[in-house]
């Protein structure tokens, strides 16, 4: 993260670079504290700030390590703080203080923009409002993160949200935990967010273990939705709609019926090649996602 010394006084007081080092090494101090909240597995810094690049600025496929020189050689660097731009800022006027009595007939009309002038100054590129904001995120964000590995450990979790949870990562979440991240960060209701979790799983399953597409099969827009997601420009029902979409290729249309011819071929491989279904990746999943749903049936009807 930038100096916050190299702002100018004219920039930040005394005061405002103080609350500021407090505010990045508080972040920071949860960030780590997240990721490492589980000591029997703590999690990747690298892994997280790549999922909190994507949503929070953007996402390309140019390759893994992009989000590092976007951040360290693009966004934060002290040749933006150095660079100076031209900002409008309102400068407040006192009013004076009349009797209540007074005639008001002079202010009717006017508008608040009376209350300042506009003036011009010049600013650094790389504003301290925006580390304030970013480093903020990153502490929101990870505690998500963590909720999106161990939902177990997640008290802020319904029952209904942690068991889908924890079929994402039994599955292989894939290229979808930044999405889970957002969808966990934004206001949405626990039953919108478990609906979403089961598309998801019902995606992955479709496509990559009966399938067996490529493993970015569907993730540029997947992962440009989470940046979407977080800022409220789409909803879960536009993440499920596209989800259905993505997959109509492995359906029969109109009839809705799954094409069996692929999975078909590939068992039969299976077979001939003397490794039968124990070969099969989705095996262990799958029967157990099979018992759970016959334990399930027997609870209701009792």
């Amino acid at each position: 993260m930038c100096p916050v010394a190299r702002y100018s006084d004219d920039e930040m007081d005394k005061s405002s670079r103080q609350h500021l080092r407090e505010t990045i090494n508080d972040a920071w101090k949860e960030v780590y504290k997240q990721l490492g909240r589980n000591k029997a597995s703590p999690l990747n810094d690298d892994d997280f700030l790549r999922a909190h690049w994507i949503l929070y600025y953007k996402y390309s496929r140019k390759t893994g390590q992009d989000y590092i020189e976007f951040l360290l050689n693009e966004q934060f660097t002290p040749q933006r703080i150095h660079k100076k731009v031209e900002r409008e800022v309102v400068l407040e006027v006192p009013r004076e203080s009349r009797d209540e009595d007074a005639s008001s007939d002079e202010d009717e009309g006017q508008s608040h923009a009376d209350d300042g002038a506009v003036t011009t100054v010049s600013r650094a590129d790389l504003s301290p409002t925006e580390i304030r904001d970013y480093v903020l995120s990153l502490k929101t964000c990870a505690v998500h993160w963590f909720d999106s590995f161990f939902p177990s450990l997640a008290d802020t979790l319904t029952t209904e949200e942690r068991r889908w949870l924890d079929a994402l990562n039994r599955i292989g979440i894939s290229y979808f935990r930044p999405l889970v991240m957002a969808l966990l960060k934004f206001k949405f209701s626990p039953e919108e967010r478990s609906r979403a979790f089961q598309e998801i799983e019902r995606f992955i399953f479709i496509v990559f273990r009966m399938n067996v597409e490529q493993a970015n099969y569907g993730s540029s827009e997947f992962y440009r939705m989470v940046r979407s997601l977080d800022r409220g420009e789409v909803d879960i029902n536009h993440l499920i709609e596209c989800l259905a979409d993505s997959l109509k290729y492995a359906f029969e249309n109109p009839s809705g019926v799954f094409k069996t011819a692929n999975f078909l071929t590939r068992c039969e491989r299976r077979l001939n090649s003397g490794d039968g279904f124990y070969k099969w990746g989705a095996l262990h999943y799958f029967l157990f996602e099979y018992e759970w749903g016959l334990l399930s049936e027997r609870t209701t009807c009792t």
